[in-house]
């Protein structure tokens, strides 16, 4: 099974003509094509457009078996979404940093509010509201909440393509 990059090889080579003289041809780069053959890059829309008529040849030829619409699609999508990918990995990663500190808090403030305190002196710093232990309580929740969205966000950016 030929990919798209293997495919614009045999094409090249069955005209006999050099990466070099195939890029001017094209108006793109010879790093370009280089890319396209080993298959690091995949040509765009417009650059499919021209190969097909350069080499005279109908779409069909660079896209009709699943593995290149898979191929293709995961570059498309993956170009698309990589920002949206990244943003959601940071913010999971931070919502939960921040969980994690809320609940040590939380337990901290907790063991300092439901026990009987013995051993402290009465002017201790260590007197905690109610408030604060549900407020934290609350916010380690809803960062928790943050967190799982996002990390179940960044599994709808992979590319998960049925293609039969």
């Amino acid at each position: 099974m030929d990919t798209i990059g293997k495919k614009i090889y045999k094409l090249r080579k069955s005209k006999h003509i050099t990466q070099e003289e195939l890029s001017f041809q094209l108006d793109v780069s010879r790093q370009t094509i280089h890319n396209w053959e080993a298959g690091t890059m995949l040509p765009s829309t417009e650059n499919i457009i021209s190969l097909c008529s350069f080499f005279s040849v109908n779409s069909d030829y660079f896209f009709n078996d699943k593995e290149i619409l898979k191929e293709t699609a995961c570059a498309t999508v993956k170009n698309k979404t990589r920002g949206k990918f990244v943003t959601f990995i940071i913010i999971s990663i931070l919502s939960y940093i921040v969980f994690i500190i809320c609940t040590i808090f939380t337990v901290v403030i907790g063991c300092t509010l439901f026990t009987n305190n013995i051993g402290f002196d009465s002017s201790s710093t260590l007197d905690y509201d109610i408030s604060e232990f549900v407020i934290l309580l609350i916010i380690s929740l809803l960062m928790l909440a943050i967190a799982v969205t996002f990390t179940l966000l960044t599994k709808k950016y992979k590319c998960k393509y049925n293609l039969t």
